[in-house]
Protein backbone atom coordinates (compact mmCIF):
# COMPACT_ATOMS: atom_id res chain seq x y z
CA UNK A 1 0.00 0.00 0.00
CA UNK A 2 1.39 3.62 -1.07
CA UNK A 3 0.30 7.20 0.09
CA UNK A 4 -0.68 9.14 -3.12
CA UNK A 5 -1.10 12.91 -3.48
CA UNK A 6 -2.24 13.73 -7.35
CA UNK A 7 -1.99 17.75 -8.35
CA UNK A 8 -3.94 18.60 -10.85
CA UNK A 9 -5.28 21.54 -13.06
CA UNK A 10 -8.75 21.22 -14.84
CA UNK A 11 -10.43 24.05 -17.40
CA UNK A 12 -13.67 22.32 -18.27
CA UNK A 13 -13.59 18.92 -16.12
CA UNK A 14 -11.84 16.59 -18.45
CA UNK A 15 -8.96 16.71 -16.31
CA UNK A 16 -10.76 16.44 -13.05
CA UNK A 17 -13.06 13.46 -14.20
CA UNK A 18 -9.95 11.43 -15.53
CA UNK A 19 -8.28 12.01 -11.52
CA UNK A 20 -11.32 11.23 -9.89
CA UNK A 21 -11.39 7.81 -11.70
CA UNK A 22 -7.66 7.37 -11.45
CA UNK A 23 -8.51 7.98 -7.27
CA UNK A 24 -11.11 5.38 -7.42
CA UNK A 25 -8.81 2.60 -9.15
CA UNK A 26 -5.85 3.63 -7.19
CA UNK A 27 -7.87 3.02 -3.96
CA UNK A 28 -9.09 -0.29 -5.27
CA UNK A 29 -5.52 -1.34 -5.59
CA UNK A 30 -5.66 -0.57 -1.57
CA UNK A 31 -3.93 2.89 -1.70
CA UNK A 32 -4.46 5.87 0.23
CA UNK A 33 -5.30 8.77 -2.04
CA UNK A 34 -5.53 12.42 -1.67
CA UNK A 35 -6.07 14.62 -4.76
CA UNK A 36 -5.43 18.69 -4.75
CA UNK A 37 -7.07 21.15 -7.71
CA UNK A 38 -3.75 23.13 -8.11
CA UNK A 39 -6.61 26.04 -7.77
CA UNK A 40 -7.50 25.44 -3.53
CA UNK A 41 -3.89 24.54 -2.69
CA UNK A 42 -2.52 26.64 -0.19
CA UNK A 43 0.41 24.78 1.36
CA UNK A 44 2.26 21.95 -0.94
CA UNK A 45 3.26 19.01 1.46
CA UNK A 46 4.84 15.93 0.16
CA UNK A 47 3.29 13.69 2.78
CA UNK A 48 3.42 10.78 0.78
CA UNK A 49 5.04 7.67 -1.01
CA UNK A 50 4.26 8.67 -5.04
CA UNK A 51 3.26 12.30 -6.26
CA UNK A 52 1.17 12.56 -9.55
CA UNK A 53 0.43 15.80 -11.69
CA UNK A 54 -2.60 15.91 -14.65
CA UNK A 55 -3.59 18.69 -16.91
CA UNK A 56 -4.86 19.07 -19.80
CA UNK A 57 -2.29 19.86 -23.13
CA UNK A 58 -2.29 23.69 -24.03
CA UNK A 59 -0.12 23.99 -27.32
CA UNK A 60 3.08 21.27 -25.97
CA UNK A 61 2.59 23.30 -22.52
CA UNK A 62 0.71 22.63 -19.45
CA UNK A 63 -1.80 25.79 -18.66
CA UNK A 64 0.14 28.65 -17.13
CA UNK A 65 -1.12 28.42 -13.86
CA UNK A 66 -0.58 24.75 -13.53
CA UNK A 67 3.44 25.45 -15.01
CA UNK A 68 3.73 28.21 -12.19
CA UNK A 69 2.11 25.63 -9.73
CA UNK A 70 4.78 22.70 -10.68
CA UNK A 71 7.72 25.88 -9.70
CA UNK A 72 6.53 25.53 -6.09
CA UNK A 73 6.79 21.64 -6.00
CA UNK A 74 9.48 21.46 -3.06
CA UNK A 75 12.99 19.76 -3.27
CA UNK A 76 12.96 15.86 -2.61
CA UNK A 77 14.98 12.82 -2.81
CA UNK A 78 14.31 10.24 -5.38
CA UNK A 79 10.46 11.13 -5.09
CA UNK A 80 8.78 8.76 -7.37
CA UNK A 81 6.30 10.44 -9.82
CA UNK A 82 3.73 9.75 -12.71
CA UNK A 83 2.20 12.24 -14.77
CA UNK A 84 -1.12 12.05 -17.13
CA UNK A 85 -2.19 14.95 -19.30
CA UNK A 86 -5.52 14.83 -21.27
CA UNK A 87 -5.95 16.09 -24.70
CA UNK A 88 -8.21 16.18 -27.81
CA UNK A 89 -5.77 14.84 -30.46
CA UNK A 90 -1.82 14.01 -29.44
CA UNK A 91 0.10 15.33 -26.65
CA UNK A 92 3.76 14.72 -28.07
CA UNK A 93 6.36 15.20 -25.48
CA UNK A 94 4.25 18.14 -23.01
CA UNK A 95 4.75 15.35 -20.23
CA UNK A 96 8.50 15.22 -20.38
CA UNK A 97 9.29 18.90 -21.20
CA UNK A 98 6.97 19.57 -18.31
CA UNK A 99 8.54 17.48 -15.68
CA UNK A 100 12.22 18.88 -16.52
CA UNK A 101 11.99 21.52 -13.86
CA UNK A 102 10.88 18.23 -11.50
CA UNK A 103 13.60 16.23 -12.12
CA UNK A 104 16.21 18.91 -10.89
CA UNK A 105 14.34 18.86 -7.62
CA UNK A 106 14.99 15.23 -7.31
CA UNK A 107 11.56 13.67 -9.11
CA UNK A 108 11.74 10.79 -10.52
CA UNK A 109 9.28 9.86 -13.11
CA UNK A 110 7.94 6.59 -13.96
CA UNK A 111 5.24 6.98 -16.05
CA UNK A 112 3.83 9.45 -18.10
CA UNK A 113 0.53 9.12 -20.17
CA UNK A 114 -2.02 10.83 -22.12
CA UNK A 115 -5.33 9.94 -21.94
CA UNK A 116 -7.52 11.65 -25.49
CA UNK A 117 -10.96 12.56 -24.30
CA UNK A 118 -12.63 15.60 -25.69
CA UNK A 119 -11.38 18.72 -27.76
CA UNK A 120 -13.04 21.73 -26.25
CA UNK A 121 -11.95 24.73 -28.34
CA UNK A 122 -13.26 26.18 -31.61
CA UNK A 123 -12.68 30.06 -32.00
CA UNK A 124 -12.03 31.73 -35.54
CA UNK A 125 -8.65 32.00 -35.92
CA UNK A 126 -7.48 30.66 -32.82
CA UNK A 127 -8.57 26.83 -33.26
CA UNK A 128 -10.68 25.54 -36.73
CA UNK A 129 -10.90 22.15 -35.05
CA UNK A 130 -14.71 21.86 -34.14
CA UNK A 131 -15.68 20.55 -30.27
CA UNK A 132 -15.66 16.63 -29.92
CA UNK A 133 -19.18 15.79 -30.19
CA UNK A 134 -21.08 13.80 -26.99
CA UNK A 135 -21.16 10.76 -29.18
CA UNK A 136 -18.19 10.50 -29.88
CA UNK A 137 -17.18 11.15 -26.09
CA UNK A 138 -19.47 8.48 -25.32
CA UNK A 139 -17.68 6.41 -27.47
CA UNK A 140 -14.56 7.20 -25.91
CA UNK A 141 -15.53 6.45 -22.33
CA UNK A 142 -14.82 2.87 -22.08
CA UNK A 143 -11.21 3.23 -23.63
CA UNK A 144 -10.41 6.08 -21.25
CA UNK A 145 -11.88 3.90 -18.14
CA UNK A 146 -9.40 1.06 -19.70
CA UNK A 147 -6.87 3.35 -20.50
CA UNK A 148 -6.91 4.69 -16.35
CA UNK A 149 -7.19 0.99 -14.78
CA UNK A 150 -4.02 0.32 -16.77
CA UNK A 151 -2.28 3.30 -15.44
CA UNK A 152 -3.25 2.52 -11.87
CA UNK A 153 -2.30 -0.96 -11.90
CA UNK A 154 0.88 0.25 -13.25
CA UNK A 155 1.19 3.16 -10.59
CA UNK A 156 0.32 0.95 -8.07
CA UNK A 157 3.40 -1.74 -9.16
CA UNK A 158 5.62 1.12 -9.43
CA UNK A 159 5.88 -0.36 -13.67
CA UNK A 160 8.08 2.03 -15.75
CA UNK A 161 5.62 3.15 -19.12
CA UNK A 162 7.20 6.91 -20.09
CA UNK A 163 5.48 7.63 -23.24
CA UNK A 164 5.54 10.45 -26.08
CA UNK A 165 10.00 11.91 -25.69
CA UNK A 166 10.26 9.68 -28.75
CA UNK A 167 11.65 11.77 -31.94
CA UNK A 168 7.92 11.70 -33.17
CA UNK A 169 7.05 13.17 -29.98
CA UNK A 170 9.71 15.43 -29.29
CA UNK A 171 9.37 17.01 -33.02
CA UNK A 172 5.13 17.70 -32.18
CA UNK A 173 6.15 19.26 -28.73
CA UNK A 174 8.57 21.68 -30.21
CA UNK A 175 6.59 22.49 -33.31
CA UNK A 176 3.65 23.00 -31.22
CA UNK A 177 5.12 25.08 -28.89
CA UNK A 178 6.92 27.35 -31.14
CA UNK A 179 3.73 27.65 -33.72
CA UNK A 180 1.43 27.17 -31.79
CA UNK A 181 2.60 29.59 -29.25
CA UNK A 182 2.96 32.25 -31.76
CA UNK A 183 0.22 31.80 -33.70
CA UNK A 184 -2.29 32.03 -30.42
CA UNK A 185 -0.40 35.45 -29.47
CA UNK A 186 -0.75 37.02 -32.89
CA UNK A 187 -4.84 35.65 -33.33
CA UNK A 188 -6.22 35.75 -29.35
CA UNK A 189 -7.38 38.82 -28.14
CA UNK A 190 -9.53 38.18 -25.93
CA UNK A 191 -12.99 37.53 -24.51
CA UNK A 192 -16.02 40.04 -24.73
CA UNK A 193 -19.81 39.26 -23.80
CA UNK A 194 -22.92 39.96 -25.83
CA UNK A 195 -26.03 41.76 -25.09
CA UNK A 196 -27.27 38.40 -23.54
CA UNK A 197 -24.70 38.82 -20.47
CA UNK A 198 -27.49 38.91 -17.33
CA UNK A 199 -24.16 39.38 -14.70
CA UNK A 200 -25.01 36.29 -13.24
CA UNK A 201 -21.55 36.38 -12.26
CA UNK A 202 -20.58 32.88 -12.76
CA UNK A 203 -17.61 33.50 -15.03
CA UNK A 204 -16.27 36.05 -12.19
CA UNK A 205 -16.80 33.46 -9.66
CA UNK A 206 -15.38 30.26 -11.43
CA UNK A 207 -12.39 31.99 -13.07
CA UNK A 208 -8.71 30.39 -12.52
CA UNK A 209 -6.75 33.16 -12.80
CA UNK A 210 -9.55 35.86 -11.18
CA UNK A 211 -9.40 37.43 -14.29
CA UNK A 212 -12.99 38.46 -14.82
CA UNK A 213 -14.31 41.46 -12.71
CA UNK A 214 -18.13 42.28 -12.66
CA UNK A 215 -19.21 45.88 -14.29
CA UNK A 216 -22.04 47.97 -14.11
CA UNK A 217 -23.42 46.08 -16.82
CA UNK A 218 -21.41 43.47 -18.06
CA UNK A 219 -18.48 41.93 -16.89
CA UNK A 220 -14.89 42.99 -17.76
CA UNK A 221 -12.10 40.91 -19.19
CA UNK A 222 -8.54 41.35 -17.65
CA UNK A 223 -4.74 40.52 -19.24
CA UNK A 224 -4.28 37.21 -17.65
CA UNK A 225 -6.85 34.74 -19.41
CA UNK A 226 -5.18 31.30 -19.89
CA UNK A 227 -7.59 30.27 -22.55
CA UNK A 228 -9.00 27.54 -20.13
CA UNK A 229 -12.02 27.56 -21.98
CA UNK A 230 -14.57 27.29 -18.65
CA UNK A 231 -15.65 30.81 -19.29
CA UNK A 232 -16.55 30.55 -22.79
CA UNK A 233 -18.07 27.10 -22.72
CA UNK A 234 -19.90 27.02 -19.49
CA UNK A 235 -21.71 30.79 -19.83
CA UNK A 236 -24.83 29.96 -18.89
CA UNK A 237 -26.42 31.94 -21.50
CA UNK A 238 -23.64 31.52 -24.32
CA UNK A 239 -22.89 35.54 -23.77
CA UNK A 240 -18.85 35.06 -23.97
CA UNK A 241 -17.59 35.87 -27.33
CA UNK A 242 -14.38 35.79 -29.50
CA UNK A 243 -15.60 38.16 -32.21
CA UNK A 244 -19.02 38.37 -33.45
CA UNK A 245 -18.88 35.07 -35.09
CA UNK A 246 -18.80 33.01 -31.83
CA UNK A 247 -22.60 34.52 -31.59
CA UNK A 248 -23.40 31.74 -34.27
CA UNK A 249 -23.65 29.14 -31.60
CA UNK A 250 -24.56 26.11 -34.33
CA UNK A 251 -20.95 26.49 -36.24
CA UNK A 252 -19.55 27.01 -33.21
CA UNK A 253 -20.50 24.81 -30.66
CA UNK A 254 -19.42 25.16 -27.02
CA UNK A 255 -17.91 22.22 -25.07
CA UNK A 256 -20.46 21.66 -22.42
CA UNK A 257 -17.69 18.97 -20.42
CA UNK A 258 -17.15 15.21 -20.44
CA UNK A 259 -20.59 14.90 -18.40
CA UNK A 260 -22.30 17.39 -20.53
CA UNK A 261 -22.96 19.51 -17.19
CA UNK A 262 -22.49 22.81 -18.69
CA UNK A 263 -22.07 25.50 -15.60
CA UNK A 264 -22.76 23.05 -13.32
CA UNK A 265 -19.80 21.42 -13.64
CA UNK A 266 -18.04 21.23 -9.88
CA UNK A 267 -13.89 21.97 -10.01
CA UNK A 268 -12.74 20.46 -7.04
Amino acid sequence: MSKINIYYFSGTGNTDFVVQKLKIHLEKLDNMVAIFSCENVQEITMDCDIVGIAFPIHTSHAPEIFSQFLDKFPQQTNMPLFGVVTSGYMAGDVLDYETKKLKQKGYKPFLLRNIVVANNMHLPYVCPLEVTPNKIIEKRLDKIEKKIVDISIKINNHIKDIRGNDLCGKIFGILQRSIGDMHEKNSFKGFSCSNSCVSCSWCVDNCPTNNITLGTKTVIFGESCILCMRCYNFCPLNAIQMTHKTENTKYYKRFKGIENKGHKTTFK
